[in-house]
């Protein structure tokens, strides 16, 4: 592997590029949702911000984690020297400055009051909040509605990307919990009060498992009392039944290392599969 190869693998997994996609294609579903263009301008826009916003948030969380890293995640470019602390403080900042100006290109007061918190929530996350325990969980799931609420506040149709973004959050919330009890013995070390240091990692994948079958139970309820189909129902089994089950059977039967990883991966497979029903049923 060349070095410029590795140096541009280690950034793109830096800004977090697979999770990236999955934020702008939620974002691309909701303006679906909310009866707009997606080739439109506006929307390339704002999907534009919300996905560099993102990526700032996660560059920005990897320089604050620095040290806890170096000993879980050594391996991670930032705590393995391979990219610079410098050289990602002007990636972070690149990343913030240009969501900002896309925001305020599109010139919606309300869009640029949510990417103005959203960026408010990334920084103190990063710098303070994280150290507050739960408090953490909370704020990062909250900003998982940003992809549902931005095209919703842009358009004026809050009630389509209701659901979706109320299920994101708690798709969301149960994944954070379960990389909490992934990192619980670095998170120890390091002073950070997860729920799985305060509660213990059987009660919190409790709670984690408990998030999740209650998403998907909410969603293929509503979806058949509204009378979506079979496609849709089809579809939320598959995308957020199945790897459910798949993470329920890893936070309560096999919390090892290598399967709580495995299970955060099927984690963002359940938020794609979960964006594809809500774009199936938008169209």
């Amino acid at each position: 592997m060349s070095r410029w190869f590795r140096w541009l693998w280690d950034l793109c997994w830096l800004v977090r590029l697979t999770v990236l996609v999955p934020i702008g294609f939620a974002c691309s579903c909701s303006a679906v949702l909310c009866g707009m263009e997606v080739h439109h301008m506006k929307t390339l826009l704002l999907t534009t911000a919300i996905i560099l916003l993102a990526g700032g948030g996660f560059v920005l969380n990897d320089i604050n984690d620095k040290e806890k890293d170096c000993i879980a995640h050594s391996e991670r470019p930032l705590p393995s020297g391979r990219i610079s602390q410098s050289t990602a403080w002007l990636v972070c900042l690149f990343l913030f400055a240009c969501s900002v100006c896309c925001g305020l290109s599109l010139r919606s007061t309300v869009v640029n009051m949510q990417l103005a918190a959203a960026l408010a929530l990334v920084v103190s996350y990063s710098s303070v909040v994280k150290w507050a325990g739960p408090l953490k969980n909370i704020v990062t799931a909250g900003l998982a509605a940003l992809p549902w609420t931005g095209p919703a506040a842009l358009s004026g149709n809050w009630t389509s990307a209701a659901i979706p973004a109320v299920g994101s959050v708690l798709l969301v919330l149960s994944r954070e919990i379960l990389l909490d009890i992934r990192d619980v013995e670095s998170d120890r070390i390091a002073g950070v009060r997860t729920l799985p240091v305060l509660l213990g990692c059987k009660k919190a994948a409790w709670l984690s498992a408990l998030l999740l079958l209650l998403v998907f139970l909410a969603i293929q309820g509503f979806g058949i009392i509204e009378g979506y189909g079979p496609t849709f129902t089809t579809t939320v089994a598959i995308g957020i039944g199945l790897p459910t089950v798949l993470i329920c059977w890893v936070l309560l039967r096999a919390r090892r290392s290598k399967y709580l990883t495995l299970a955060c991966h099927l984690g963002k497979l359940q938020f794609v599969g979960g964006t594809f029903a809500w774009l199936l049923r938008a169209y």
